[in-house]
């Protein structure tokens, strides 16, 4: 993989230079995920580093071996720059890049010159050195060195505004109508038709058939909606957080700016629930492809049919109660739910989607339940609601059997991709898109949100209320040497562990059930 992200890592740089130069787009072309990166590079400037040491060393040597060829180093510079509007080799390109950027950043500038430093002591008697001086190997560490597991600073890392922001890019590509994700899975046939060999997950296919509902016919579409009216008030602490605060971006906004802000805030969120959504009843399809077991294809068929449902009502919601969709999908979301759907092994699907996208939908699904007092959008929070603790059950329910057979090294994986999802999914909530629109500045934004004392940080924990007690039952909190339950410990969300896993609770949450009791009561 090293090789494969230096070789992205120099074509973006050397094409879009360090400033407009995205970990995103480097990840894409790489073939990896944004955390993959960060868990080897702090940020930018230090992958430019590696990706130099790995693609320019001709350069710099014939920078430092300029007086042997009749040039000087001067000359050397002024021949490359000569060629800035040319297209250039991706060493070169990369080399004149490095070199601009640390004109605008010191300790960049700093780490290229210790770079230099170096291939001069290789590459020279000491008496022939042009650098000569004092070194030391202070410079970030290379691929080729032992290299610090970064994602363990979660102060650092989890909580980093640029890494955040690195993400948070307005979907550019608005008028498109279609997006593209590769599958890398092949279709499995499985001839063993024994219907309950799998007894929780034919239980779980049993209440799927009786507790479907329909869009159209069991919701009040006739409700009329204000739109200013959706939610019930914020809590005035949180208010006074955001409000009263001086150092706030938002310290300066008039009454008019707020009531607008619940209104863009309401939009975005069940714009961002739709998309999210779709992802899943593309995830769910997989899923009927590609998993082994008949009684797994037969449950996941009828969460196909769930999500077409959900995508209808919440598009409809929103066109017919909020003015239209006014968001595109989140880049966070947007990024988590193409990894998922390119990754070739079907319980990477699972664990993407049924325990953590789904389990964070449900935790965000119940909070909204709460505040608002708005009937049409209450009642249809409650059949997704119900229809969703079932999709992560059959998660828990599938993957209980698998991990028990994983190896330390596959499982360390999984706990990876699932805190590098948890990540993803906490970040989505940040509202860039939002801030945006409202022409509040983005950086800014997030930087205040993160610095929310913990007893502000309500909505934020609880979106992991599902979560951590499912990768708990899973084995994946503890698997290894607990790496998981250490990282979720350092973002404050360890609380979750004890509460109900979603294996048994759907049956508490059929919504449906219970409203058809009351009916004929």
């Amino acid at each position: 993989m090293t090789e494969r992200l230096l070789h992205a890592a120099a074509e973006v740089f050397a094409q879009q230079g360090y400033e407009r130069a995205g970990v995103a787009e480097i990840a894409r072309r790489a073939g990896v995920t944004t955390g993959a990166i960060y868990t080897r590079y702090r940020g930018k400037a230090e992958l430019l580093l590696d990706a130099v040491d790995h693609h320019v060393p001709d350069q710099i040597e014939r920078l430092l071996r300029a007086d042997h060829a009749g040039e000087s180093p001067t000359e050397v510079l002024a021949s490359l720059g000569a060629h800035l509007l040319d297209d250039l080799p991706t060493g070169h390109g990369l080399f004149l890049e490095a070199i601009v950027a640390g004109r605008r950043d010191p300790e960049l500038a700093a780490a290229i010159r210790r770079r230099v430093e170096d291939e001069d002591a290789r590459l020279a008697p000491p008496d022939h050195r042009i650098l000569d001086r004092p070194r030391t190997r202070s410079h970030p560490v290379t691929a080729t060195e032992p290299r610090p597991d970064y994602a363990n600073d979660l102060v650092e890392y989890a909580n980093d505004p640029d890494r955040i922001a690195e993400f948070s890019v307005w979907n550019d590509d608005v008028t498109s109508l279609i997006h593209t994700v590769e599958d890398n899975a092949a279709a499995i046939y499985t001839w063993r038709y024994d219907k309950g060999e799998r007894a929780s997950l034919d239980k779980l296919y049993e209440k799927a058939k009786t507790s479907q509902w329909n869009g159209q016919t069991d919701l009040d579409w006739s409700i009329e909606v204000d739109p200013y009216q959706v939610l019930a008030p914020a809590n005035p602490a949180e208010v006074e957080y955001f409000a009263e605060n001086p150092e706030s971006p938002l310290h300066k906004f008039n009454e008019d700016e707020w009531a607008e802000l619940g209104v863009e805030s309401m939009n975005w969120s069940l714009s961002q629930f739709m998309h999210g959504e779709q992802g899943a009843l593309l995830c769910t399809a997989k899923i009927v492809e590609t998993v082994p077991w008949i009684d797994a294809k037969y449950y996941a068929a009828t969460q196909v049919v769930d999500e077409a449902r959900h995508v209808e009502v919440f598009a409809q919601y929103l066109d017919q109660k909020l003015d239209g969709i006014k968001y595109p999908c989140n880049s966070h979301l947007g990024l988590l739910l193409d990894d998922i759907l390119e990754d070739s092994r079907w319980d990477m699907t699972y664990l993407g989607m049924q325990i953590m996208v789904e389990g964070l939908a449900l935790a965000a699904f119940s909070f909204m339940h709460q505040t608002t007092e708005e009937p049409l959008l209450k009642k249809l929070l409650r059949y997704v609601m119900s229809d969703e603790a079932r999709h992560v059950a059959f998660g828990v329910l599938s993957l209980q059997e698998v991990y028990q057979g994983l190896s330390a090294a596959e499982l360390r994986e999984r706990q990876e991709f699932a805190f590098e999802a948890a990540l993803r999914m906490r970040d989505r909530f940040l509202r860039q898109e939002v801030w945006e629109r409202m022409g509040v500045d983005v950086k800014d934004m997030v930087k205040f949100t993160l610095a929310m004392p913990d007893e502000l940080r309500v909505f934020q924990r609880l979106l992991f209320s599902k979560i951590v007690p499912n990768c708990k039952k899973l084995g994946l909190l503890d698997a290894g040497d607990g790496w998981l339950r250490d990282r979720f410990t350092e973002i404050g969300v360890i609380e979750f562990e004890d509460w109900v896993d979603t294996g048994l609770e759907y049956e508490d949450l059929d919504e449906v059930a219970k409203d058809r009791e009351a009916a004929l009561a």
